[in-house]
């Protein structure tokens, strides 16, 4: 049994509970006007995830006509936000603003699209994702505003338009897109025999409102839109599956690109050797992400900056695996070990002792100055001391500062060299 509450058509709240099976579930909410409310497209896109074993909690706040401006006083849209809790929130404008003049588009669209943004990241969790609603053009174009700006004229113009000022948002606000626009042109022009519009040949008849809910499924669960069996009453089966064919097409073999602007987890990684056989790999540090390491050898670890010793000369393989929201990135670099001899003192004139330090202080001796700059990192890549080394012999304290390990990195004002020892505590 499933237990199904309407509010409206504009403000709608949808509960369920499946019985005998759980489900993973995502929380939306939709914040639009009537291209959103029309045959309930967060319904629609409800029900298509159902039928494909997935399950949605929704919201929707979606006033006739209302703008991205509107929706930044609108009292029903913040407390929706601010209730927080989101996994998606879908931010629709108006179906015309976006394809206005460059000017326009900059004074009235950009900056509440941004608005917008920057409540949903302020009253949910890191992992809270925007994703912009791209539009389509009107079926010949926008007659009313034509003779004024051309490049509206049409279908195709109007469009394209409305595509690349979606992409700028999801640009300007790492965002996700839902691209229904670009779903609807593929259709026109594959399928010419399918309506996607009623009679004001502006708002989606069920076909094309069924077009999004597809386009929405695939962005959010990332998932092929033929594993659904939805088929609202109403349409038939044959066109059914030309659209999620199309869907299939355009957004679900193109998932990179529609995902692209949004933040996610990065894996990039430097390699900077401290022995011939002990290597620093070193990743952008980020508290909301896991990290899991493997280094060729057997051995892994689950840090974000750790140092590994190689037991064997030869070349290896380190691979980052990078965790973040559920999405993932991974990067893979080779290492060549030469040699096994643990540097500690190299040859160089260098002394770095104690190490391990007996208490908090190291000794930096050298035997000719040609290091004059000492600096003191964590194994998150921080730099958290920095001094000049003054004379042959100088003192380090690193009482103030937690850790068990450290690096110290020699570097040369002039000669531009630089050595790096690893620092230990007892």
């Amino acid at each position: 049994m499933w237990l199904k509450r309407f509010i409206s058509a504009s403000l709608t709240l949808m509960l369920f509970m499946p019985v005998g099976k759980v489900f993973s579930q995502k929380r939306i909410l939709f914040l639009g006007n009537s291209y959103t409310a029309q045959n309930n497209l967060p319904l629609l896109t409800y029900e298509f995830a159902l039928s494909a074993g997935d399950t949605i909690y929704y919201e929707s706040n979606a006033p006739g006509g209302s703008t991205l401006e509107g929706h930044t006083t609108n009292a029903g849209t913040l407390a929706r936000i601010e209730k927080g809790g989101w996994d998606y929130v879908v931010l629709q404008e108006q179906s015309q603003l976006p394809s206005f003049p460059d000017f326009q588009v900059e004074q009235d669209v950009y900056p509440y699209a941004q608005k917008l943004d920057s409540l949903i990241q302020a009253s949910n969790d890191v992992c809270t994702e925007t994703i912009f609603y791209m539009t389509w053009g009107r079926k010949n174009g926008d007659q009313s505003n034509c003779s004024n700006w051309p490049p509206i004229c049409t279908f195709e113009g109007m469009n394209e338009l409305l595509r690349e000022r979606y992409i700028q948002m999801a640009k300007d606000n790492e965002a996700l897109i839902s691209p229904v626009g670009a779903l609807w042109h593929f259709i026109r022009k594959k399928h010419p025999e399918l309506e996607l519009y009623i009679a004001d040949g502006s708002h989606p008849s069920l076909l094309g409102s069924y077009a999004a809910a597809c386009s929405f499924y695939t962005v959010i669960f990332g998932k092929d839109p033929n594993i659904s069996t939805y088929l609202p009453q109403g349409l038939s089966q044959v066109d059914a599956d030309k659209i999620k064919v199309a869907a299939r097409q355009v957004v679900y073999d193109s998932l990179s690109y529609w995902r692209a602007y949004a933040s996610g987890p990065s894996a990039q990684f430097q390699i900077t050797p401290v022995t011939v056989n002990q290597f620093l790999f070193s990743s952008e540090y980020d508290s909301t992400s896991t990290y899991h390491w493997t280094f060729g050898d057997g051995m892994e670890a689950g840090i974000p900056s750790p140092i590994h010793s190689y037991a064997e000369k030869g070349t290896y393989t380190v691979h980052l695996t990078v965790e973040r929201c559920g999405i993932q990135d991974s990067m893979s670099r080779e290492v060549q070990v030469n040699g096994l001899a643990e540097l500690q003192e190299n040859g160089l004139g260098i002394r770095i002792y104690p190490n391990p330090m007996t208490h908090h202080v190291v000794c930096v001796e050298q035997e000719n100055v040609d290091f004059t700059q000492a600096e003191i990192w964590s194994l998150d890549g921080k730099l958290i001391l920095s001094s000049s080394l003054s004379s042959q012999k100088q003192f380090i304290d690193l009482s103030q500062f937690s850790g068990k390990l450290f690096l110290l990195r020699l570097k040369s004002r002039h000669k531009k060299e630089q050595r790096t020892f690893l620092i230990r505590r007892p």
